[in-house]
């Protein structure tokens, strides 16, 4: 058992195609492998529902890893230790409305929620390359999360010490820093009965808040990244500063590994929404090409409850 979380996204073609009523099934049935960050990216273990149209499957990469294991040789009569190959193959059950281009997919620790929808983009890409994506949100900007959900639970940061300039916002908490010679600061506070985060006005304002402090100290750039853990009616949510600000997710806790269930859960959770009016907006392609030499790194489903391209 473990926790299955669930991210949407949106999926669109530029120019529809004259000869195809549903050509982001036939794009997905016939992708190719495409090599991405040295690995070999591949969708399968597809299968399709025409009733719902709703098509299932799984997007990865195939994998090896060299492991060192111990063996006895009888010939030596001796313990040795040999090097051998294994599968490490990493993958992620999706489920796709092939008409409205609206998929929910499982968020791994080797997938995220950006690598997924670049990377699904990718693969349709190599049938026609008019292909976008985004991820939906439902905040691109801290303030606009904390107006949009009812309480916040957790706020979780890391900040390091300001060279030279500070603002009044977070002056305390650098000049505390600084008297520690403390390099970096990493700081949690929880309440699930409701944190109080009021958005300052100006950075120039002076604040007790060391939610306000750590949060503002990242927005004006000397950190690392910040995170909030709310709530809108009864769901979580999480607005996270490096990954894509306020995704629109669900946790669904202890849940079976088994294969089969998690793909029936990201169906029944794709039917349950209508991502029109959860934060999708105006379309705006965030699977553009990134630079070649670098990954961003994908977000890891969170140890704890959260508000929720690529």
């Amino acid at each position: 058992m473990s926790r299955l979380t669930i991210y949407y996204a949106q999926i669109w073609l530029e120019q529809a195609p004259l000869f195809s009523e549903f050509p982001l099934r036939d794009a997905v049935e016939g992708a190719s492998s495409v090599n991405r960050y040295n690995h070999d990216w591949l969708i399968g273990n597809l299968s399709v529902d025409e009733g719902r149209q709703t098509l299932v499957g799984r997007l990865g990469y195939p994998e090896t890893e060299q492991r060192t294991r111990e063996d006895y040789d009888p010939t030596r009569q001796a313990f040795v230790e040999q090097n051998v190959e294994v599968p490490d193959a990493a993958s992620a059950a999706f489920a796709l409305n092939y008409a409205s281009g609206e998929p929910a997919f499982e968020g791994t620790d080797r997938i995220g929620p950006t690598g997924f929808v670049n990377h699904f983009v990718a693969l349709l890409r190599t049938v026609d390359e008019g292909f976008k994506g985004q991820l939906v949100r439902i905040a691109t900007e801290y303030r606009e999360f904390l107006a949009a959900v009812d309480k916040v639970t957790r706020v979780s940061f890391e900040v390091v010490p300001t060279n030279p300039r500070d603002r009044n916002i977070f002056k305390p908490l650098d000049v505390g820093m600084k008297a520690a010679n403390a390099t970096r600061e990493r700081v949690t506070l929880e309440n699930d009965e409701g944190l109080v985060v009021p958005p300052p006005d100006s950075r120039d304002e002076t604040t007790d808040n060391p939610a306000i402090m750590g949060i503002e100290m990242n927005e004006e750039g000397y950190g690392k990244g910040y995170k909030i853990d709310a709530k809108r009616e009864g769901r979580d949510y999480r607005f996270d500063s490096e990954h894509g600000g306020g995704l629109l997710r669900d946790v669904v806790e202890d849940a079976p590994e088994d294969g089969e269930y998690r793909t029936s859960a990201l169906v029944e959770h794709l039917e349950e929404k209508r991502l029109g009016e959860e934060g999708i907006g105006d379309r705006q392609s965030e699977t553009d090409d990134p630079p070649e030499e670098v990954e961003p790194e994908d977000e890891p489903p969170p140890a704890a409850p959260a508000l929720g391209e690529g």
